[in-house]
């Protein structure tokens, strides 16, 4: 397969689980307990981001920029405070997923697990382990963010870094599979290098959920299935 067509098979990968939950209801009743969490802690957000975010984004600017700016440059705020705006709000987005994902990862692991069985694939899935699995993505994602955030303040990195976000979260949602699957770091990472096309269109389309504020948590138990279905029968 051409690595224009793994982009296009990833990126269509929310259709995937659209259509693998409409077979299995049983995908459907789990998927309804993240979804009303993710949906609860969004708000939440949304009502602090809300308050702080324009405050933040406006400190983080002026802290940067001179104190004193020549009047025929002062036009040059106002795009920068949009695109500092776009990075605490990518920040935000991030770091809700990051919430969602601590308290949603059984769900979303048995998913992967049930789509996986339900294709001949051998899986096996734990509430411990996957509590163990989460706290540890909570801890890297963290890490990877304050760097990426770090970045989104450098003209012309700031793009790059929010669509990295995005491939981190295009991982993420594979990555229930893997550990379904009970693949080994070095194999996940071999395994994402390889199809590294698929993961391109998957994160371009979770991208563009940021077009609806807060899709893109609640369409998270879709994109888990959709790739759980992508790692069975496209990728694999």
């Amino acid at each position: 397969m051409s690595a224009f067509r793994q982009f296009i098979v990833g990126f269509h990968f929310f259709k995937l689980g659209f259509k693998e939950m409409k077979l299995n209801r049983k995908l459907i009743y789990l998927a309804i307990v993240p979804m009303i969490l993710d949906f609860i802690i969004f708000i939440l957000g949304f009502i602090w981001g809300t308050n702080h975010l324009g405050i933040l984004a406006t400190e983080a600017l002026l802290f940067l920029l001179p104190a004193s700016v020549e009047s025929w440059t002062s036009w040059l705020i106002y795009p920068a405070l949009f695109l500092f705006w776009i990075a605490f709000i990518v920040l935000l987005i991030y770091v809700i997923y990051i919430l969602g994902l601590l308290l949603a990862a059984p769900f979303m692991g048995f998913m992967a697990e049930h789509i996986l069985r339900a294709r001949g694939l051998k899986a096996d899935v734990s509430i411990l382990s996957m509590m163990k699995v989460a706290i540890y993505k909570v801890i890297l994602f963290g890490l990877v963010g304050i760097a990426l955030f770090i970045c989104s303040f450098i003209p012309g990195l700031n793009i790059v870094s929010s669509f990295g976000a995005f491939l981190i979260l295009a991982f993420d949602s594979m990555d229930y599979s893997f550990e379904a699957h009970g693949l080994t770091l070095s194999e996940r990472i071999r395994f994402f290098r390889k199809h590294l096309p698929t993961f391109l269109g998957m994160a371009s389309a979770l991208g563009l959920t940021l077009l609806v504020p807060g899709l893109t948590l609640l369409i998270l138990p879709f994109a888990v299935s959709g790739a759980a279905v992508l790692y069975r029968e496209h990728v694999v």
